[in-house]
């Protein structure tokens, strides 16, 4: 379901999110310049994305649930899961 166009991608490394006013820690995260295009639609040319592990968090939030990062309001727009179904990627998008 990655629907991405690459530009440049930044690793930023482990930093601190709140979903449902619970804070949790990601493994890694990226800041990504490209544009997200979804079903003839495009997000702003700013995301993140989030990486979790299931012990870390076990379930992701749904898509279109808001995310605080970075003291800024944040949207889910896609949801990858790893091989091993034991980590998982949370594509953000500024609102």
């Amino acid at each position: 379901m990655e629907q991405c166009r690459k530009a440049s991608e930044q690793l930023l490394g482990n930093e601190t999110c709140i979903i449902d006013g619970i804070e949790y820690k990601t493994t890694a995260s990226t800041l990504s310049d490209s544009a997200f295009v979804d079903f003839g639609g495009q997000w702003p040319s700013v995301k993140f994305s989030l990486k979790f592990r299931r012990s870390e968090l076990e379930n992701p939030p749904p898509i279109d649930s808001l995310i605080e990062f970075r003291n800024q309001v944040y949207k889910v727009i896609n949801i990858r899961y790893a091989p091993d179904n034991q980590a998982f990627t949370l594509d953000i998008a500024q609102l």
